[in-house]
């Protein structure tokens, strides 16, 4: 067999993987990341096929989390989470008078149950009040006599959520109960966030912080 019958053909293959077709294409950032270097802080994302992305961080007692969609622009992974962001807020559900000289206030979640951490600041003459937080039992104030306080104040500091404060309460009351609705509280609100791809690594600057996943 003529030689030149074996060279081209083997010629004919190692040039094809000099073409560019048959270069090897960037990986897919589809897949599982955890966060690195960074203590006490635990974080996770995963890209899934469908473009769609679920994440997760825990620090101390703060959890946050988040799920939407996310596009491959060049170099830069962008996400943006599901549906628009709701405040939490608190309502007051109902209220009584009691013949002690308390002010009593309790805050329940939807189903009823007592939350404690919950921030309070209680003004029963307008003099400035004073602030602690609840336990499941709620919170209360020793007052001269059984009557309603200027203000009741409730937040969560922890949380980001701002003082809302209730002052045209029922004059005669000095008990009240408080349903919290988080809203989308602990959801991460990413519009357009992107993160730096570099083929293994996912890398995203939040709060002054560099955060740094790497792909499993």
């Amino acid at each position: 067999m003529p030689l030149s019958n074996i060279l081209l053909p083997l010629l004919a293959i190692l040039g094809c993987g000099l073409c560019p077709s048959a270069l090897a294409a960037d990986p897919s950032p589809v897949g599982h990341y955890v966060l690195t270097g960074m203590q006490e802080v635990g974080s996770q994302l995963r890209l899934s096929p469908e473009g769609r992305f679920e994440y997760m961080l825990a620090y101390g007692a703060y959890d946050e989390y988040a799920s939407g969609t996310w596009q491959l622009k060049g170099r830069q992974v962008v996400l943006n989470t599901d549906g628009e962001a709701v405040p939490a807020k608190f309502v007051l559900k109902e209220s009584g008078h009691d013949p002690e000289p308390v002010i009593r206030v309790q805050v329940v979640n939807a189903s009823g149950q007592g939350l404690a951490g919950i921030d309070i600041i209680i003004d029963p003459d307008g003099s400035g009040g004073q602030e602690g937080y609840t336990q499941t039992y709620g919170y209360s104030l020793s007052v001269g006599k059984p009557a309603a306080p200027k203000l009741v104040a409730l937040g969560v500091k922890m949380y980001q959520v701002a003082w809302q404060a209730f002052t045209d309460l029922p004059a005669t009351h000095n008990r009240y109960v408080f349903v919290f609705e988080p809203g989308t509280l602990g959801k991460a609100q990413f519009r357009d966030l992107a993160f730096d791809w570099d083929g293994e690594s996912l890398t995203v600057v939040r709060e002054q912080q560099r955060m740094r996943y790497q792909k499993r």
